[in-house]
């Protein structure tokens, strides 16, 4: 046990005389975890076995951290390949919130690979974005725009809003820069007379 009479806020401090101060936190195995400060390698938390990584408050996990490298937030089981994984509260939705500080802005999630680290994308546009962006949603996918959503309509293909036809705004839209592009197709699969709507 610390105990610090001295004004400051400092309990203990270690300092190194090389270039990175580590504090290990073991078990009579060797197993346990590193607290290390250093200018050139980063300051790091970490276990020196496979062993999961626990961070919580009020004496209860809340983000566990696995040795393969995926995080639960309020949860310690995560999904085969997941990345990340959250756990709503009971009785309430699991909500994961992006908020942007621009009103001219807005917010996005983005979906890449090694090469394209935004191959596709979903982007919800602020309210005060400009132009034909101004709260839309668009959804990128393979690089090429396919899908946005303003204002209750669904404008699908490469657009930039929707277009006045005869007075009225149509609330289905389908543009391209081709005929082929351009082709709606409604297709019954059944192998009857029963057509298709």
């Amino acid at each position: 046990e610390l105990t610090s009479t001295a004004t400051q806020s400092d309990v203990a401090t270690f300092t190194s005389n090389q270039s990175a101060s580590t504090i290990y936190v073991k078990d009579t195995d060797g197993d346990g975890i590193f607290i290390s400060g250093s200018s050139a390698y980063g300051h790091r938390i970490y276990t020196n076995t496979t062993e999961d990584l626990l961070l919580g408050t009020n004496s209860t996990e809340e983000i566990r951290i696995k040795s393969g490298g995926g995080v639960g937030i309020n949860t310690d089981t995560i999904g085969t390949n997941h990345g990340l994984d959250i756990y709503g509260q009971d009785g309430a939705y699991a909500i994961l919130n992006l908020t942007s500080q621009s009103l001219g802005h807005g917010c996005g999630v983005e979906f890449g690979d090694g090469s394209d680290d935004d191959y596709g994308s979903i982007y919800q546009f602020a309210s005060a974005a400009g132009g034909t962006f101004t709260g839309r949603m668009r959804f990128i996918a393979g690089g090429t725009e396919t899908l946005s959503l303003k204002a209750g309509n669904v404008l699908v293909g490469d657009v930039g809003d929707s277009r006045t036809i005869n007075s009225h705004t149509p609330k289905l839209q389908v543009t391209g820069t081709t005929y082929s592009h351009s082709t709606v197709s409604v297709i019954n699969n059944a192998a009857d007379a029963t057509g298709a709507y």
